[in-house]
């Protein structure tokens, strides 16, 4: 049993079948603690990674997430995932803190839940090149499942509660150098897995939900010195682990899905949560990466674990533009093995297609020309895994496994080399 999929049963998740069932029917064939995702044009299928916007230089910055546990930065920038290969970089780690810290010109990584099931409790800055890791003289104890948000008005980045055994209900700030314990009058209680973004209409930090024995469905405001509760007419109902961040051209707060809800889209005025009804919308899914592109002027969406048609991790990626969501397409296939004999059978997992398109397997020899070896169906989520085996007659050397989207036109490719 995976090391998130251990946390699931931590947080007291239940699906109404059984946790054990979905993962032998779902899991992915590679990955694990440390593994950097492999060669794609999107980061691989994971949940619970850190992603915010890096306002200096116009790109989402993603790092890490639950598959195992990974350590791989990526940035968007607006149409594209690249991998970054930075010199420095925090340790494998997932259900992270991360936000932009805008009056730092940096974005701000905080703890996360490492490989044993070991909490963290470091702080690291990336500048667009490279991650740095930070030494302030104070700081909130090791911790996973953290909100934060930066605070434009204060210039200060803020981070609350979390899990570290038991759920946490403090609030701290971070102001590019140093964390301070700050001592509200009033407070959420204590939880993890909230969602937390600045509402710049407002000028204030909004959170929602989380988790403390139970899934949670109340509404905070933090105006720099004190929580405030909101008592909307309507609100989401209560969950962790969802998506939220701020949509500058509607002026709303958005959020998305969570545990254990069933893929639905709401927005927050600043007085009260509207459920909208978009034509199209990702699958349901929990602990998805999500924060407003403005370069794009457009929120962004990726991954999560799908708990109700049990594909587990997701690769997906998505943009609201206000109204609707579209799936941005970005094949990408991994294999379970990259060498052998003419007749080896290689399983390909691939993501980042269209939904439910159909993909072409072929096998791309040097001399031979292509071959074609399945077709496969993408699932809803874009995701495929499929048994091919290498041809009889298969030139020596270095060849490829290549795939392509019959509505997409997606192509990804891997090396094989026939021995």
């Amino acid at each position: 049993m995976t090391r998130s999929i251990r946390r699931l049963f931590r947080l007291g998740l239940v699906f109404g079948v059984s946790l054990a069932t979905t993962v032998a029917l779902s899991l992915p064939a590679a990955g694990g603690q440390g593994s950097t995702a492999a060669t794609g044009h999107s980061p691989s299928p994971r949940y619970e990674m850190g992603m915010a916007y890096d306002a200096v230089h116009g790109q989402v910055v993603l790092f890490g997430g639950g598959y195992g546990a990974l350590d791989d930065t990526w940035i968007w920038d607006g149409t594209k995932w690249t991998q970054k290969h930075p010199a420095h970089s925090p340790s494998p780690r997932w259900v992270l803190g991360m936000a932009d810290d805008a009056a730092s010109d940096q974005v701000v990584l905080f703890g996360g839940l490492g490989g044993g099931q070991v909490d963290l409790g470091d702080t690291w800055t990336w500048d667009g090149t490279d991650w740095t890791q930070r030494h302030p003289t104070h700081s909130p104890s090791a911790r996973d499942g953290v909100g934060m948000a930066y605070d434009a008005v204060r210039g200060e980045v803020v981070l609350f509660g979390g899990s570290s055994g038991s759920r946490l209900g403090d609030t701290w700030t971070w102001d590019g150098k140093d964390w301070t314990h700050m001592h509200p009058a009033h407070s959420p209680s204590a939880r993890s897995d909230e969602g937390m973004t600045y509402d710049r209409a407002s000028g204030q930090v909004v959170l929602f939900g989380g988790y403390n024995n139970g899934p949670l469905g109340d509404t905070w405001t933090w105006d720099g010195n004190d929580w405030t509760q909101m008592h909307p007419a309507h609100a989401p109902s209560g969950r962790w682990s969802t998506g939220m961040t701020y949509e500058a051209p509607t002026h709303q707060v958005l959020l998305f899905d969570g545990v254990d809800t069933y893929g639905d889209t709401w927005t927050w005025d600043g007085n009260d949560w509207t459920q909208m009804h978009p034509a199209h919308s990702p699958p349901p899914r929990l602990g998805m990466g999500m924060a407003y592109d403005a370069s794009a002027g457009q929120v962004l969406l990726f991954g999560g674990f799908n708990t109700v048609r049990r594909d587990a991790y997701l690769g997906d990626t998505w943009t609201w533009g206000g109204t609707d969501w579209t799936q941005v397409p970005g094949g990408s296939i991994r294999l379970n093995v990259h060498s052998g004999p003419p007749g080896t059978v290689v399983t390909i997992q691939g993501w980042g297609f269209l939904a439910r398109e159909r993909v072409r397997i072929w096998f791309v020899d040097s001399v031979n020309g292509k071959t074609l070896l399945e077709k496969v169906a993408a699932s809803v989520v874009g995701a495929f895994s499929s048994q091919v085996k290498v041809p009889a007659g298969a030139t020596l050397g270095v060849q490829h496994l290549r795939a392509k989207g019959a509505r997409s036109g997606q192509e990804a490719k891997q090396p094989f080399t026939v021995t």
